[in-house]
């Protein structure tokens, strides 16, 4: 019996001490970052590249808060600086322009994520289709049903315009390439075949390099290269010149276009909430604290929040929102 119960406890003991998980802590903190701003609304729809609160309001990876306030029920999933495309749970889209609704239509299930350019608007619906739609017109002028997939990870990339082609990024982990001219695809690269989260998460492009990654891969494709590398990623940022990913192990790693590392830091027990790649690199991790570095991730401060990450975390530069609550992180 005295043998039992010390296996019993043995077992506890081990079980218990795993399930605990550790959280990272810095040795200094330079600076406690106070809230500036209570938004006295909550999050509505955040996604990679705006953040949208129940009362409309919303903010933009590229423009910050907007000026004026969109319909209930709908989340922004793309801005083009001069104009907005919106989308609700029901597959309605609407594209809003100086706060008016210039085009709105309604699409068989939901949208995943789009892009407007001119009067065509790239898709993503959430059963794996791809469309390009030209509003002007009213009507589809691409239309490609995909493999359904049944997981996604939550962050979706969205199409990209490049020279005379439209990038779709697709829920099975692959880039459709359709021409503008032609009519046609013209190039179906596979980043991943797992079955499971293997969407296309990031997607962007810079004087012809286009950097694309899932959970699982980071792809990079020059006009005379094909690189990819496998990681663990939990986040990712492209300046044009440099590929930054953030890893699920705390590690922060800087690569050129060719995936070749340039420089790497880690921070045990590190889990990134949100990034941002500004003046410097913002990142927001789990535990309540912001690292500050500069672009060869030297010169590392540490601030501390006055609230737990337990809320949808968003970068617009280097301002945050947390939940309802704005920071000015300088």
């Amino acid at each position: 019996m005295r043998n039992h119960i010390l296996l019993a406890l043995l077992v506890i003991s081990i079980f218990g001490c795993s399930s605990k998980r550790s959280y990272f802590t810095p040795k200094k903190i330079d600076k406690a970052l106070p809230a500036t701003l209570d938004l006295k609304s909550e999050v509505e729809d955040i996604n990679r590249y705006a953040l949208t609160f129940k009362d409309g309001s919303v903010v933009t990876s590229k423009r910050g808060m907007l000026s004026y306030k969109i319909p209930k029920n709908f989340h922004t999933i793309y801005d083009a600086k001069n104009a907005i495309l919106i989308t609700d749970d029901s597959g309605n889209v609407a594209i809003i322009q100086n706060g008016k609704k210039v085009f709105s239509n309604k699409f068989d299930t939901t949208v995943a994520s789009g892009a407007i350019k001119g009067s065509l608007m790239a898709l993503l619906l959430s059963n794996n289709r791809v469309i390009l739609y030209d509003t002007r017109e009213n009507k589809a002028v691409f239309d490609e049903a995909l493999e359904p997939t049944f997981a996604q990870d939550a962050r979706i990339a969205h199409p990209i315009f490049v020279k005379d082609m439209v990038v779709f990024p697709t829920l099975d982990g692959r880039l459709i390439v359709y021409s503008l001219s032609s009519h046609m695809i013209i190039k179906d690269i596979a980043l991943s075949n797992r079955e499971l989260f293997n969407n296309i998460i990031f997607l962007e492009e810079h004087r012809g390099d286009i950097v694309a990654a899932t959970r699982y891969k980071i792809v990079s494709v020059t006009p005379n290269s094909f690189v990819q590398k496998g990681v663990d990623l939990k986040d990712i940022a492209y300046d044009g010149r440099n590929i930054y990913a953030f890893l699920n192990d705390g590690s922060i790693v800087k690569y050129d276009i060719f995936l070749k590392q340039k420089r790497k830091v880690k921070y045990d027990f590190a889990i990134f909430s949100a990034v941002s790649l500004y003046d410097r690199i913002y990142a927001l991790l789990k535990s309540g604290y912001v690292i500050i570095m500069d672009r060869d991730l030297n010169n590392i401060s540490t601030y501390k929040l006055p609230v737990a990450v337990d809320k949808p975390a968003f970068f617009f530069r280097n301002k945050l929102f947390i939940g309802r609550y704005f920071f000015d992180v300088k």
